[in-house]
C-alpha cells in the first residue's frame, strides 16, 4: 500500500478522532496546558528502494533495527518480505542522550518513512535520523536528506 494514500489533510484528521485532534489540551485560565499526546508521527517520502542500490538481502537490516531498538516485530523473514501494509516495527524504544527512552513505531513503505511516538514530532524525527545513520554505518546503505522529496509532521 503507498504511504501517500495514507496521508490525510489535517481537517480529516479532527473528523477521525471526534472533536480532539491526536492530542489534547486543558485549559488553566487563558493558557493551553498540554496534558497529553497519543501520537506524534514524522514521515519522510522518498523511494525506500534508493536506499538499497547493490540490491542487499535487507532482512538482516530489519532484524538489527528490531534488535537495536527493541522492537517486539518483525520477528521472521516472512513478516518482511512483500507486506501488503509495509513493514512494521512495533513497540520499541528509542533512547536519545539524556532521556530514559522513548517509545516508538515505525513503519517502511516503498515510498517513505513513518515514525510514531508518544512524545513529540521532533523525536520521531530524531528517531528516524537515527535509523538512517545505523543503517549507514553498519550496513553501508545509501541515503541524502535531498532524497526525501517531502516531510509531514502530525500530532
Amino acid at each position: 500500500q503507498s504511504l501517500q494514500r495514507l496521508l490525510l489533510p489535517a481537517t480529516d484528521l479532527g473528523r477521525m478522532n471526534g472533536d480532539s485532534l491526536f492530542w489534547r489540551q486543558r485549559r488553566q485560565g487563558s493558557l493551553m496546558k498540554l496534558v497529553t499526546v497519543d501520537s506524534a508521527r514524522a514521515i519522510w517520502l522518498f523511494e525506500t528502494r534508493e536506499l538499497n542500490p547493490k540490491g542487499l538481502d535487507m532482512n538482516p537490516i530489519y532484524l538489527a533495527i528490531r534488535n537495536k531498538y527493541g522492537f517486539a516485530s518483525p520477528k521472521t523473514r516472512e513478516e518482511t518480505e512483500e507486506p501488503r501494509d509495509g513493514i512494521k516495527f512495533q513497540h520499541g524504544v528509542y533512547k536519545p542522550v539524556g532521556t530514559q527512552g522513548i517509545s516508538v513505531a515505525s513503519t517502511i513503505y516503498p515510498d517513505g518513512l513513518i515514525a510514531d511516538t508518544a512524545s513529540s514530532t521532533q523525536d520521531a524525527e530524531a528517531f528516524l535520523h537515527d535509523v538512517i545513520a545505523q543503517v549507514q554505518k553498519h550496513f553501508h546503505l545509501v541515503f541524502s536528506p535531498e532524497m526525501v522529496y517531502k516531510r509531514r509532521y502530525v500530532s
